[in-house]
């Protein structure tokens, strides 16, 4: 049972004893997610469990973010946020899943939609921290809901650490690799998660989506892959369709399109200041030569808040 909430600030002791759960549904460039604390998320778990002593499992999220995620019988999303603590008080950390229940260490739309969860929700109060992710540490930079600064550090290059099943070189940037019978021509960039980079401006919605379903199942790609398909506007500018692992075509993807312009620069073929046009929106994304770091700067919205009933949609809890 989904119950939106019109009350920013409703009595959350209202649900105490119950499984219910606070969450925000919000987005990046149509890029959405449910976010949760592990506050709310501790204290429903708790009561799902009748008093029992609550685990909140590696498995039991896996199956929560799909339950949510779910377009048809849950909230609906690319993706799932539960906003921790830090290690040190200044700071925030995060557990991230796609829609499918994987894990991805890196989700730099859903990095903004954290930055603004914290600033209406007091849990960031500086203007710059970090945020602990699987990668390491993100520094955050909040102006305001519509410029969010995320510095993604520097990519990664080396083909074993991206990873793909190709180690030959210092990196694969350009070359062409064996797609079950086809060669393609492509970049690989990691930001934390994999990224498949192809300049190609007259691709069609058949062809996309063929393509990309061939090259996340291919085993050049150890771990699956997100792929990117651009199109070069000039040097400062470029268009990008996304199919994100773990999710299927998305509206955007802001750790994708900083490989883009990783791939844009190596490949001779783009500046390092460069405005992404995703197909929910632009981000501006700078790689810098003096520290080699990729910054993004882009906005995030709250689209709702809302209540929902874990013991409907996890009948089956004491099991995990």
């Amino acid at each position: 049972m989904l119950m939106v909430d019109s009350e920013k600030n409703s009595d959350l002791r209202a649900a105490a004893g119950s499984s219910t759960l606070r969450f925000s549904k919000m987005h990046a460039l149509g890029n959405d997610f449910v976010v949760v604390s592990e506050d709310a998320l501790n204290q429903a778990c708790a009561a799902l469990t009748a008093g029992s002593k609550a685990q909140i499992s590696d498995k039991f999220l896996q199956a929560l973010a799909e339950k949510l995620c779910s377009r048809r019988f849950g909230i609906g999303a690319d993706g799932f946020i539960v906003v921790r603590r830090g290690s040190r008080p200044e700071n925030l950390s995060w557990t991230y899943l796609n829609s499918d229940g994987s894990v991805s260490l890196m989700c730099g739309n859903g990095l903004r939609c954290l930055a603004l969860w914290a600033h209406a929700n007091n849990w960031a109060k500086a203007k710059t921290y970090f945020v602990e992710t699987g990668k390491g540490p993100v520094q955050i930079t909040f102006e305001s809901a519509d410029s969010i600064t995320s510095d993604l550090g520097e990519p990664i290059l080396t083909p074993s650490a991206i990873p793909i099943s190709d180690t030959t070189g210092d990196s694969f940037i350009g070359r062409e690799a064996k797609i079950g019978c086809d060669k393609v021509k492509l970049s690989a960039v990691g930001m934390g998660n994999p990224h498949c980079v192809i300049f190609d401006a007259k691709l069609d919605e058949a062809s996309f989506v063929q393509r990309a379903d061939k090259l996340q199942a291919d085993k050049f790609f150890p771990e699956g892959v997100n792929v990117e398909f651009v199109e070069v506007v000039s040097r400062k500018h470029m268009r990008v369709v996304v199919y994100e692992r773990g999710c299927g075509r998305t509206l955007a993807c802001a750790s994708g399109a900083a490989a883009t312009v990783v791939a844009g620069v190596l490949e001779g073929k783009t500046d390092r200041d460069v405005r992404v046009e995703l197909e929910g929106g632009s981000l501006q994304i700078s790689w810098s030569d003096e520290d080699n770091h990729l910054r993004i700067n882009g906005g995030a919205s709250l689209v709702y808040e809302g209540l929902i009933q874990l013991s409907q949609i996890m009948p089956e809890a004491a099991q995990w």
